[in-house]
């Protein structure tokens, strides 16, 4: 029976590994990493970007899954509080919980039972390293990247050849070091405890350039539910609204999908508003999000993207008196899940802009998308959700309040690669877009220093330097842009 990640490969495939294996247990992948030269982890093989890519040994990590309640912290741990829920202010935080970096967030949801994440992005079957390791993220201007809620996280690296080190990295002092001493043993050498928080902001979102993620700590909740209203509207019609809704401290989060390509007076958007709600589950979706990976759709999607490209805006637009529906209250992983679309098979380019002056950008990006028509067909409803700023040096949304921009092709689109390469640059060189490094992109090393700034990209070089001296994890990526 064919492994899941042997089912699934959305890698560049202009970068193949020279060998290819899953570890199951840390001493497995501390031997397969000891005789690597260079290598790079890999989970469930979602992403589409080079950051997966290797020469070398790609290690597959869906072993690495599972949730626990830590036994090696200091005394008194527990999750940091947080600010969502004006609507029950006097709810506490949850307890902190070990997981493994290839379990997948719906594993994770289904094993933490009462409890649930801050964050999390909207497809279950990602994995919690591999989305935190390349700056993915949930959505709401008050929640961070799923970094954000890591509290501890236990690298292998190799700071000699043939030698293996497990360093567990931590802001603040939350581990016991004389349990991780019993635990892994008192040689520096193969086994460190470092409190370092410049240290642990560059590695939280390093996209497998410091070591192989095996597991972190992370905050919880109590879990919750949200109310769910998707409406049809005008774009532009009261922007300012949506903006207020954005910020209302009453509001989880709101996304928005937008028909890139305007058919009438203005462009339409489906608007999804996220509100806490103490009522049971009830109702469902509309039956486009219930059947978007059904076979009859994807004939007709693929067919329109293929055969009939012209007729591609009005599809779009048509599809949104399918997706409509109010007053659905799910459990928080089921409302911020998107569901069947996850399913489509596509290529996508995410970027991420600053939260201030969206509008302005949004008009930019839009026209780019008008004038490049049909050559570059953007064959699906693009999407649009808000995240808080990020401390790490090489987030998305590092030292900003951000706006991540998905932009998903269709396999069966023409130029598809080309169409994402192009609104890629369109918004490094014209926006000032840092790319979602999981997804496709296209970036020099001038164009890295110019939109992070170069005290973070040297920041970043300087934690490279100390975890991964040996350069093992070096890759086409991390030459391309001279990290």
């Amino acid at each position: 029976m064919s492994q899941p990640w042997e089912r699934i490969n959305n890698l560049p495939d202009d970068e193949q590994a020279s060998r290819d294996v899953s570890v199951n247990t840390l001493s497995e992948l501390r031997a397969e990493l000891a005789t690597a030269h260079s290598a790079r982890a890999l989970a469930a093989g979602w992403g589409f970007s080079h950051a997966g890519c290797t020469t070398g040994t790609r290690l597959r990590m869906l072993s690495f899954s599972g949730v626990s309640e830590p036994t090696d912290l200091l005394p008194g741990m527990t999750s940091r509080p947080f600010d969502l829920d004006v609507a029950v202010p006097s709810e506490s935080p949850g307890p902190l919980r070990r997981v493994g970096a290839g379990t997948s967030f719906a594993d994770l949801n289904a094993a933490l039972h009462t409890l649930t994440v801050i964050n999390q992005p909207g497809f279950g079957d990602l994995t919690f390293g591999g989305v935190m390791m390349v700056g993915g993220h949930g959505s709401g201007i008050n929640r961070g990247n799923i970094a954000s809620q890591v509290r501890s996280m236990d690298l292998l690296t190799m700071p000699e050849r043939g030698v293996t080190k497990l360093v567990r990295l931590e802001p603040e002092p939350l581990s016991d070091p004389l349990q991780f001493v019993r635990q892994f043993g008192s040689d520096p050498r193969t086994a460190e405890l470092i409190v370092d928080r410049a240290l642990f902001d560059a590695a939280k979102v390093s996209f497998g350039t410091m070591g192989v993620l095996s597991s972190v700590v992370i905050d919880t909740r109590p879990s919750y539910r949200l109310h769910e209203d998707r409406d049809v509207r005008d774009l532009w019609a009261d922007w300012a609204k949506i903006e207020r809704q954005v910020r209302d401290p009453n509001v989880c989060g709101v996304h928005l999908w937008v028909n890139p390509y305007r058919v009438g007076a203005d462009y339409k958007a489906l608007q999804s508003t996220y509100r806490r709600s103490l009522d049971m589950k009830r109702n469902e979706r509309g039956w486009g999000i219930r059947e978007a990976d059904a076979p009859f759709t994807r004939y007709i999607t693929r067919g329109i993207a293929k055969e009939l490209p012209f007729f591609m805006p009005f599809a779009l637009e048509f599809s949104f008196g399918a997706l409509e529906a109010d007053g659905v209250v799910m459990p928080s992983p089921e409302a911020l899940d998107f569901g069947p679309p996850n399913k489509m098979q596509v290529s996508a380019s995410s970027v991420s802009f600053p939260a201030e002056g969206l509008k302005d950008t949004l008009e930019k990006l839009l026209h780019h998308f008008k004038v490049t028509f049909p050559r570059n067909l953007v064959s699906s409803l693009i999407g649009i959700r808000w995240v808080k700023g990020s401390d790490a040096p090489l987030a998305p949304q590092f030292g900003r309040d951000s706006v991540m921009i998905e932009v998903p092709v269709l396999n069966d689109t023409e130029h598809q690669q080309e169409t994402l390469q192009k609104y890629v640059e369109f918004a490094i060189k014209e926006l000032g877009g840092r790319p979602h490094w999981g997804q496709r992109f296209w970036m020099s090393s001038q164009e890295l220093r110019s939109i992070y700034g170069a005290p973070q990209v040297d920041a970043f070089i300087a934690a490279r330097r100390r975890l991964d001296p040996l350069g093992v994890f070096d890759n086409s990526l991390t030459r391309q842009l001279a990290l």
